[in-house]
């Protein structure tokens, strides 16, 4: 009894929770229970109070460190944290430390309950400061990366831009840029396709070159650029496999992972740089990003070097120009000062032959230096054209009825020369509103160069036809065509490889054509012949 009552006293004092359970009821519970449950030791002695009752839902199991027979081998359990429920369903963390004593005819479950709610908190809260630690860490770690990652970048796309200064060709400049690329985003096979007249021509590759099988194709049949030409935007293909527009594209096993960016300048599509790896799922939106804002800047790259190379050109032109300009004054200057010589000569010619019949001698030298006088004369004519604006006088009327017209009053010259004609006129043609004796003029010499160009025969071809809101014709021989050196100046006044002429043949037609808004164009290899195109813009009065 007494060894009782100092159990009872000691538990009493005691901070923590404790209870005895004998028979599978409650024996006592100590003040600090009632505390920490709200449960009174009459309500705890009660036939339907069990342990479970303070277990939380998820604890249910800690039940089976009461049983008996686990008792006998236990002895001692190991601290158990568990949640706890009081009285009115608050939840409490709990350590749970269980012992078997002897109690009156048997073993009993006494239980040491202390609160360690405050424990929990504190490792709760430096479980969360550590893991805000380890947030940072990873992200600080991360946005190093990335600055390093974007510092790369920079400097990679500055190189590309100093790039442009080298003195490089555009096939070298754009390999450079895709093996500079290759160390942003790497690629097993990389290209670059430029647009123009309606085909897409690869002109740059770098890598594995059997995967780009067409050097050229047709825009409208590209069906990946179409869409890129649509979105504005990249395109990537995780998995070609799974793609059937890339198979229709390419029709190639190599490429598994693919990747095609737009070429854009002001919105403006030049082409699409495309790269490649040889296994699926390579790339990631982030890198097609990449891709995109490089190519971005390669495609401002490219234009300004453009700009360059136009800006170079046409500091040559006007160059050229002021020089042919001084030239053209001063040869205007010389016809001026010849008319009125020539046409005193002229009347003094007619005054010594007035009288003088057509067999003499006398009359026939003069009729020779009348004929020279007219050569000279059209020589000064010519001179005065080219000296100054040409001053149209434009008519409604066919452009197939004066290439026609034109083309009769060649047969007899064409078959002199054994010179085949083939002619393909659209005569459906809606009229024209231009200068027709001045076009007669571009067609005449355009003709009469043809013939001098095929001294042993062959074939002039002459197509009338008409193309996006204008009228094309074309004057091709089968002559001896033209080196490049002469195709570049063959419009320039006074230029001439002729043992006879004066050179402003060509710079007439070409001041003619451009007066009317037109374009002239010119093709030509050496032993394979030359074509004009006359390009003129559909005109009507008003």
């Amino acid at each position: 009894q007494e060894s009782e009552e100092k159990y009872r006293t000691l538990i009493e004092q005691s901070t923590d929770a404790i209870f005895l359970i004998y028979g599978g009821r409650f024996e006592l519970v100590n003040r600090r229970f009632t505390e920490m449950f709200g449960i009174t030791p009459q309500e705890a002695s009660a036939p339907d109070f069990v342990f479970t009752n303070i277990l939380a839902p998820e604890n249910k199991d800690a039940i089976a460190y009461l049983a008996p027979e686990r008792a006998q081998a236990r002895k001692h359990g190991p601290p158990y944290e568990f949640v706890a429920i009081d009285k009115e369903g608050h939840r409490i963390n709990v350590e749970l430390t269980m012992s078997y004593p002897l109690y009156k005819r048997g073993l009993a479950t006494q239980g040491i309950i202390r609160d360690i709610s405050a424990r929990k908190r504190a490792e709760e809260e430096k479980r969360v400061a550590y893991e805000k630690v380890q947030q940072y860490a990873d992200e600080l770690a991360r946005k190093i990366s990335e600055v390093q990652r974007q510092r790369e970048i920079a400097t990679i796309l500055a190189e590309v831009v100093s790039s442009v200064s080298l003195t490089l060709s555009t096939d070298e400049l754009l390999t450079h840029i895709l093996i500079r690329l290759q160390q942003l985003v790497p690629y097993d096979a990389a290209a670059v396709y430029m647009a123009g007249d309606g085909d897409l021509v690869l002109e740059a590759v770098h890598g594995y070159r059997a995967d780009f099988v067409n050097p050229q194709e047709s825009i409208a049949e590209n069906v990946l650029f179409q869409e890129m030409h649509t979105k504005k935007s990249y395109i990537l293909v995780e998995d070609t496999g799974q793609d059937p527009h890339f198979q229709m594209l390419f029709g190639t096993e190599n490429v598994r992972s693919w990747i095609g960016a737009p070429l854009l300048v002001a919105q403006e599509i030049m082409g699409y740089m495309a790269v490649e790896r040889h296994v699926p799922g390579a790339y990631t939106t982030a890198d097609a990003e990449l891709v995109q804002a490089f190519a971005h800047q390669v495609a401002q790259t490219i234009h300004n070097a453009r700009l360059f190379t136009e800006l170079k050109e046409t500091q040559a032109q006007l160059v050229q120009r002021e020089r042919l300009a001084a030239l053209g004054q001063m040869a205007a200057t010389v016809a001026h000062e010849l008319r009125n010589p020539l046409m005193s000569l002229r009347m003094g010619i007619e005054y010594l032959t007035f009288d003088l019949p057509d067999e003499d001698p006398k009359h026939r030298a003069a009729t020779l230096v009348e004929s020279n006088m007219d050569r000279i004369a059209r020589v000064v004519e010519n001179i005065l054209f080219v000296a100054r604006t040409p001053r149209l006088s434009r008519i409604s009327g066919s452009l197939y009825q004066m290439v026609e017209n034109e083309l009769a009053q060649w047969e007899y010259k064409l078959a002199e020369n054994q010179i085949t004609l083939r002619a393909d006129l659209a005569d459906d043609l809606p009229e024209m509103f231009i200068d027709f004796d001045q076009m007669e003029r571009v067609l005449s010499n355009l003709i009469g160069n043809a013939i001098d160009a095929m001294e042993s025969g062959g074939t002039l071809s002459v197509v009338l036809k008409t193309k996006d809101d204008a009228q094309i014709f074309t004057v091709s021989d089968t002559g001896s065509g033209m080196s490049e050196e002469t195709r570049a100046k063959i419009f320039e006044p006074f230029f001439t490889t002729k043992s006879r002429g004066t050179g402003l043949g060509l710079a007439i037609v070409k001041q003619i054509v451009e007066s009317h808004g037109g374009q002239i164009s010119v093709r030509s290899q050496e032993g394979q012949g030359t074509t004009f195109t006359v390009k003129l813009p559909q005109q009507t009065p008003g």
